[in-house]
C-alpha cells in the first residue's frame, strides 16, 4: 500500500479504485414497470396502425403466426410514442413483467433511396 491509501503499482503509478465500495446494480422495480390495463383489447397490426399512426408502439403478449417474419395475429399495446428514444426506459422496465416485448414503427418506412435501379 502506498502512503496515500492506493495500491502501489511501482514507479509513480497507483491504483486508486481499490476502495471498499461494492458496485451498485440498478434494477427496475416491478411496481414501476408499465403494465397493460385489465380492460385492454387485443389488436391486429392494421388496427394498431389505424389507432396510432406514425408512432412507435410497444407490443406485448403477441400471438406470432410464425417465427420467421413480422406476421402476427393480435397483440396488446403497452404504450405508443412519437420518438423511439422515449420508449426505451419503458421497454427496459417492462422486461420485469413481460418476457417478450417488441417496439415497432406504424408509419411508412423511410430509408435511403436505391442508387441503382435495375431495368
Amino acid at each position: 500500500m502506498s502512503p496515500r491509501g492506493g495500491m502501489d503499482l511501482g514507479c509513480d503509478r497507483q491504483k486508486l479504485d481499490t476502495g471498499s465500495r461494492q458496485p451498485k446494480l440498478v434494477v427496475a422495480m416491478a411496481s414501476t414497470a408499465p403494465q397493460v390495463s385489465t380492460h385492454a383489447e387485443r389488436l391486429t397490426w392494421d388496427q394498431i396502425c389505424e389507432r396510432f399512426p406514425d408512432e412507435w408502439v410497444v407490443l406485448v403478449e403477441t400471438d406470432w403466426v410464425n417465427d420467421r417474419d413480422f406476421e402476427f395475429g393480435t397483440a396488446l399495446v403497452l404504450g405508443h410514442y412519437g420518438r423511439r428514444k422515449e420508449a426505451s426506459p419503458h421497454i427496459k422496465a417492462a422486461f420485469e413483467v413481460y418476457s417478450e416485448i417488441g417496439c415497432f414503427w406504424t408509419g411508412e418506412i423511410r430509408g435511403p433511396s436505391p442508387r441503382f435501379i435495375a431495368p
